[in-house]
């Protein structure tokens, strides 16, 4: 009787523990996809460049970001770059970075605007597979103070957990 009631209880720890694994933590990352991650100077481009090497992780999340209209010639009417300038090596040289939006209203925002996004991540294509922001808020935004973001840094683990 001893060796079939702790079999029993085995049994039901060994399907508990499939059921949290498999079934739990899907509804887990799904309930976090309505979350919105505001992105901001310093973990911008830890999360663009995370998105863009693991976009399979990040499609579905939704982003809060900040930055400037910057569209390049061969961009159609609803595309632009949600771009900051990041500051890099000794003499503060800058390079754009940014995600590449998609919306209907781009046309409405001149190159240089500073604007809010809300937008939901998904795959794109722009010479090759990247992680495209499709907005669904847009609006403009003040200035902000700091228009530099920094580069990425070793300490971020990509990790969908955070959406």
């Amino acid at each position: 009787i001893f060796i079939g009631i702790s079999l029993v209880i085995i049994c039901l720890i060994i399907l508990y523990s499939v059921y949290i694994i498999f079934f739990k933590s899907s509804e887990t990352c799904d309930s976090n996809q309505n979350e919105i991650i505001d992105l901001n100077e310093t973990n911008y481009t830890n999360i663009l460049k995370s998105a863009n090497e693991n976009i399979d992780s990040y499609v579905g999340s939704k982003v809060r970001i900040t930055g400037y209209v910057y569209r390049l010639i061969d961009f159609d009417e609803t595309q632009f770059v949600i771009a900051r300038d990041m500051r890099f090596g000794e003499n503060s040289q800058s390079l754009i970075v940014g995600f590449l939006c998609e919306c209907k209203e781009a046309s409405k925002f001149s190159d240089g605007t500073w604007v809010e996004v809300i937008g939901q991540i998904k795959k794109g294509r722009f010479n090759d597979e990247l992680a495209v922001l499709d907005v669904i808020t847009i609006k403009e935004a003040p200035k902000p103070a700091n228009i530099f973001v920094n580069p990425p840094d070793k300490t971020y683990i990509p990790t969908t957990n955070i959406f």
